[in-house]
């Protein structure tokens, strides 16, 4: 709210990530000697989407690389860890799509392993698990 934007307080970090798992990304602010803040993403309209889970194993894969190619755009992010003082944003990785509905993914392992998935559809969350063929669903 509007309300939330303009609150005068001392914030120490900002994560961000899809706390409603609706497509679109949130915001956490942690503040000092007061309760967190938390920005809902709740457009009325939006594009498409699709958020990634890149798991090596059991654990997240720090260092995997994600390119998809979706309406004639491709996009670019990487599994990381520790983007602000005292906060975790999710480790998914989110793309909007616009209006494409579904995209081709490449994914880079931190080993040089490389994975294709052509076609996935839209506005879902997919988990890649290094070496299975398919992308599961969340």
């Amino acid at each position: 709210t509007d309300a939330t934007l303009a609150a005068a307080e001392v914030s120490r970090g900002a994560a961000s990530g899809d706390i409603a798992s609706d497509g679109d990304l949130d915001i956490l602010i942690a503040n000092l000697d007061a309760a967190p803040a938390l920005l809902r993403n709740d457009a009325a309209t939006k594009g498409h989407w699709l958020q990634l889970s890149l798991k090596s194993g059991i654990l997240d894969a720090v260092g995997a690389r994600a390119v998809i190619t979706a309406g004639g755009r491709r996009q670019l992010r990487e599994v990381h860890t520790g983007a602000s003082f005292q906060a975790q944003s999710d480790t998914r990785l989110h793309f909007g799509l616009g209006e494409a509905v579904a995209a081709d993914i490449e994914i880079s392992w931190p080993d040089g392993h490389i994975q294709h998935f052509t076609a996935v559809p839209a506005d879902r969350h997919y988990t890649i698990r290094r070496g299975i063929d398919h992308p599961l669903t969340e």
